[in-house]
């Protein structure tokens, strides 16, 4: 039995159980799909040499005042030199991300809303991002796996949040909607040398742990 992040690790041993802390096998998708391989099919060519931020959010998992919050993600683009597209991950009932974007779209028509016609466009968009920013835990990991700098919103989303302080760091997790001028400093001072070590060391777990499931019936 393995699980994925901390939160449910520690949740398990309570009830006696000994499972294997292991990332998300998502993690090695990069690996699987390379970034040309991405670009070459994806509908979405024109994002290619543009420097922007990914932003995503789930339409139950949103923040309150939106408006607030468009202003002060205007403000954080524009300090980091990032133009920021909106980009729907979940489409399903309960998830509905189109939902909340439209009407980010509607309050800064600045912003660029992309409507990807299958999951690769999707992925092309995270990995070719500058900056992944969202509510969406396989979007993050996405991200993560393509190496790219990755910001969880909502504190409210334990998954989420325990994921990030498991894989990452664990002083770091999820940020407030009310306070999303943390993204910039994290950003700025982004280890993409420290973070890229972790993960090869992580997607190894993943393959390690993906042997020994195969080699047990």
């Amino acid at each position: 039995l393995s699980v994925r992040d901390q939160r449910s690790f520690d949740s398990m041993k309570l009830f006696g159980l000994s499972p294997k802390l292991v990332p998300d096998s998502a993690i090695i998708m990069s690996d699987i799909f390379a970034q040309d391989f991405l670009y070459s099919g994806t509908n979405l060519k024109t994002l290619k040499d543009k420097k922007y931020m990914f932003l995503q959010l789930g339409r139950y998992k949103s923040p309150n005042d939106l408006k607030a919050f468009v202003k002060q993600l205007k403000s954080v683009g524009a300090q980091l030199e990032l133009e920021i597209v909106l980009c729907p991950i979940g489409l399903a009932p309960g998830h509905e991300d189109d939902v909340v974007l439209n009407k980010i779209h509607k309050l800064e028509a600045s912003f660029t809303l992309i409507k990807p016609k299958n999951i690769y466009d999707i992925m092309f968009a995270i990995s070719n991002a500058s900056l992944y920013v969202g509510t969406s835990l396989h979007g993050l990991i996405t991200a993560q796996s393509f190496g790219r700098p990755y910001v969880g919103l909502n504190k409210n989303l334990p998954k989420l949040d325990s994921y990030i302080k498991t894989w990452t760091d664990k002083e770091m997790g999820c940020i407030d909607f009310e306070s999303i001028d943390a993204i910039i400093p994290i950003y700025k001072k982004w280890d993409f040398e420290l973070i890229g070590q972790q993960l090869v060391c992580q997607k190894q777990m993943v393959y390690d742990n993906l042997d020994l499931m195969m080699c047990n019936d």
